[in-house]
């Protein structure tokens, strides 16, 4: 009884892989691309509003994931996919919060850098933008906008 739960979950799993992978496929091949974007046109991934998730974006996300930990080349494209649907996720929040008319105050910002770097801070006294893009470039390998 335990095997054939096992084998069950197995098929499930190998399903969840080539969907996963078919989706990102035809997402990849489907999205329609206009002359106006700012990137190439094979480069948009999808389209959020305004914004957009390209494929740099998605390389760049699982270039870091490599440096941390090695990812086996067959689970690169279910990696691939779970970031695009991440990043698609982070522009639908930001879209839906712009149109709401809801932003993020200074101290709540403030706040977040203090849980992440808390280095940042000397007391309640903020470094100063020099040192913290350093220190956001040696402790996490990206620039202050994309922290």
């Amino acid at each position: 009884m335990a095997g054939s739960d096992n084998q069950k979950t197995g098929v499930r799993i190998l399903f969840g892989v080539i969907i996963g992978m078919l989706a990102l496929s035809m997402l990849l091949y489907l999205v329609p691309q206009g002359p106006d974007t700012a990137q190439s046109a094979g480069d948009v991934v999808a389209k959020i509003g305004d914004q957009t998730v390209t494929l740099s974006e998605i390389n760049q996300q699982l270039n870091q994931l490599r440096q941390n930990n090695p990812i086996p080349r067959q689970l690169e494209g279910l990696y691939a996919s779970q970031i695009l649907k991440q990043l698609v996720f982070q522009k639908e929040i930001e879209y839906e919060a712009k149109r709401l008319g809801i932003t993020v105050s200074d101290k709540e910002r403030a706040d977040r850098i203090r849980q992440y770097l808390p280095t940042a801070f000397n007391g309640d006294t903020f470094i100063g933008y020099d040192a913290y893009s350093q220190q956001v470039q040696q402790r996490f390998q990206m620039t202050v906008p994309e922290f």
